[in-house]
């Protein structure tokens, strides 16, 4: 571990001493409050102020992003050897897409990749002790994970021959047709508003508003809602954490049926907290103008938190990134949902119960597609729709 003397860090700490906050709750308060000043610095620098020309602004906008980036990993988190960790992987990254970039080649390069920062984000998992705010950095290598994966194939794609009968259009849509500076692209690694959170979101996205004026309307109002809807969550986790603990399931006064319905309940109360920093994260980034979808004219081009869906970003990496890349070399859709589900496993880290939820949930998606495959057709083809209600709540039970 090297250390170095830092003020900014010898102050969180003793602030996390006096208010008895775990070291990681507080800094992450307070990187994600006050990348709020520093977007506020970026609009009057950039939006405001007009600093540079029009072809200058660019590169001065990813001189102040890498900046900020820094201060935060340095200055706040005084984490040298998580900097190292975090740069080493993204350099080797860039200089093997940069060589192989427009080549004809085997595509392989995207799964040795990923298989190198697996391995990468695992030894950070097992030794967390040995890095300085070690939670905190393996958090942000995880989300790294994902940006240089879906990198390396966006720049391999550029090589396919036939992108329409290759590439689903999201792919398409991400394919990388002019390599990036190394400035551009550390400034993609280390864009300060998702380093430590995410959501992650390819580089196409983010050089596209990089580059761009960003004039649209009503950036502050999807801001504030996402900021509130925030708050909201983080509430909600604390005071119902405090309702709810964990150990009430070790209570052999509940009975077995009471156990599972606080199982659900728990587990969905500790997703509040993620619910939380992501939408924080996302305002952040609408603010900024980042996240605009010209195609449904609103601010959920980069979202982690729907109604739908739980950490969507992460969802749509394992679905274009791996799964459907896995289909093409094997066709085989059992197999391939088994490496999607071992590699969401990996990334998670190094518990039994990652390997346990996420394996097996494999082998529960098959069934439930062979179930739904034979069983269900014969609900939608009943005279009265009380029947199929019937169905959809008892599977929506099971299932959950």
């Amino acid at each position: 571990m090297i250390q170095l003397s830092n003020p900014i860090n010898a102050f969180i700490i003793s602030k996390t001493h006096h208010l008895g906050l775990p070291d990681d709750i507080l800094f992450f308060a307070i990187v994600l409050l006050s990348s709020y000043l520093f977007n506020f610095i970026y609009l009057l620098l950039f939006k405001k102020l007009n600093v540079g020309s029009k072809t200058s602004r660019p590169l001065l906008k990813q001189l102040y992003i890498i900046s900020v980036g820094l201060f935060f990993i340095v200055g706040v988190l005084n984490s040298i050897s998580g900097l190292a960790i975090l740069l080493t992987n993204s350099f080797v990254v860039y200089f093997l897409c940069k060589l192989n970039y427009k080549k004809k080649n085997n595509g392989l390069l995207p799964w040795y990749i990923l298989i190198g920062l697996l391995v990468f984000v695992l030894i950070a998992h097992i030794n967390t002790t040995l890095i300085e705010n070690g939670a905190i950095i393996t958090g942000c290598l995880m989300v790294l994970v994902i940006k240089l994966h879906e990198f390396s194939w966006n720049c391999q794609d550029v090589t396919e021959i036939d992108h329409d009968k290759e590439l689903n259009t999201y792919q398409k849509d991400k394919i990388i047709t002019k390599f990036p500076t190394l400035l551009e692209f550390l400034s993609y690694v280390l864009f300060y508003n998702t380093l430590f959170t995410g959501p992650a979101f390819e580089y196409q996205v983010y050089i596209k508003w990089l580059k761009s004026d960003n004039e649209h309307s009503k950036t502050t109002n999807p801001a504030l809602f996402k900021f509130g809807k925030g708050v909201f969550f983080l509430i909600a986790f604390f005071k119902m954490a405090e309702w709810f603990p964990v150990d009430q399931l070790l209570d052999n006064d509940y009975s077995l049926l009471k156990k599972f319905f606080l199982l659900y309940l728990i587990g969905m109360i500790f997703r509040f907290k993620y619910y939380g920093a992501w939408s924080i994260a996302e305002s952040l980034c609408n603010m900024v103008q980042l996240g605009y979808n010209d195609k449904t004219n609103d601010y959920y081009l980069i979202k982690n938190v729907n109604v739908r869906g739980w950490n969507e970003s992460t969802n749509i990496w394992l679905k274009n990134y791996i799964y459907l890349r896995f289909i093409k070399l094997n066709k085989n859709p059992t197999l391939a949902s088994l490496i999607t589900f071992t590699v969401s496993a990996s990334w998670h880290g190094t518990h039994a119960g990652y390997y346990l939820t996420f394996v097996t949930g494999s082998f529960y998606q098959t069934a439930g597609k062979i179930i739904r495959r034979f069983i269900r057709p014969h609900f939608l083809g009943s005279q009265t729709a009380f029947i199929k209600i019937v169905y959809d709540i008892t599977t929506m039970i099971i299932t959950q």
